[in-house]
C-alpha cells in the first residue's frame, strides 16, 4: 500500500474514533441532562463512526494480529503512553498553571499475570 494512503487511513481511523468518543460523550451530556431521544440520536451517530473507524483499521493492513500479538502491542503502546507521552503532558500542564491528573492503568506485567486464567473455546 502507497505510503500517502496508509497515511491517509490512519488519518481517518483517527478522526472516526475521536468523533465515536466525542459522540458518546454528548449522548452521556443529553441522558444526564434530561433529553433521552437526543442521546439516542448522538448514541446512533457514535456507533455509525464506530463502523467507519473499524473498516479504516481493517484496511490498514497488519495493525490487527492475532490475540496475543494484540495483547503485546497493548501493553507496548501503554508503556509508551506511561513513559514517554503522558510525563510531558502532565509537565506542560503543571508548567501551564493547571493541575494534572494521571490516571492509573494496570502494569503490563498485571496484565501478563492474567493471560493464564483466560480460555481460548474450541
Amino acid at each position: 500500500m502507497p505510503e500517502n494512503t496508509e497515511k491517509n487511513l490512519a488519518y481517518a481511523f483517527a478522526a472516526e474514533s475521536k468523533a465515536a468518543v466525542r459522540n458518546d460523550a454528548f449522548a452521556k451530556k443529553a441522558e444526564s441532562d434530561g433529553y433521552p431521544q437526543i442521546a439516542r440520536l448522538f448514541r446512533a451517530i457514535a456507533d455509525a463512526e464506530s463502523v467507519h473507524a473499524r473498516r479504516y483499521l481493517r484496511l490498514m493492513r497488519g495493525k490487527i494480529g492475532s490475540t496475543e500479538e494484540n495483547i503485546e502491542t497493548a501493553f507496548q503502546n501503554e508503556i509508551k503512553a506511561n513513559v514517554e507521552e503522558y510525563p510531558k503532558l502532565i509537565k506542560d500542564a503543571s508548567d501551564g498553571g493547571r493541575r494534572a491528573y494521571r490516571m492509573p492503568s494496570p502494569s503490563p506485567a498485571t496484565w501478563k499475570a492474567a493471560m493464564p486464567s483466560f480460555t481460548k473455546r474450541p
